[in-house]
């Protein structure tokens, strides 16, 4: 399983998913990059509705790792066929077995979504 590595909280870390561009039907690829907000280059931050259920495969920092289908879609669709995109969405970017991590980033939401080039909001 992918071990996320741990964000440094006195920097105001976060990570951005680095979304690989593909034509279309190719699998999904991306590695995570950890940076100070105040240092991230220009990103896109993603607001959508979690959905469990079925999870569908995607390679991330070259693992294999699970994300629900409605995220698959989305990654899917805003992936460019040539060039990389970045991304910041909370299922992916956020250690979700970390409950300090967690909590401490879902408190942070407001100054990333802020920090974003834009927001995309996916129904």
């Amino acid at each position: 399983p992918l071990e996320y590595r741990p964000l440094e909280r006195t920097k105001s870390e976060i990570r951005l998913l680095k979304l690989h561009a593909a034509n279309s039907w190719d699998i999904i690829k991306a590695d995570l990059i950890s940076v100070p907000i105040s240092e991230a280059p220009p990103f896109e931050a993603i607001s959508y509705r979690w959905a469990s259920g079925n999870e569908v495969p995607i390679l991330l920092d070259k693992q294999r790792f699970a994300v629900a289908g409605e995220v698959h879609k989305l990654l899917r669709t805003l992936r460019y066929q040539l060039e990389d995109r970045l991304l910041w969405l909370d299922s992916i970017c956020i250690d979700q077995k970390n409950d300090d991590e967690k909590s401490w980033q879902i408190g942070f939401m407001k100054e990333i979504y802020s920090s974003s080039e834009q927001v995309i909001g996916w129904i």
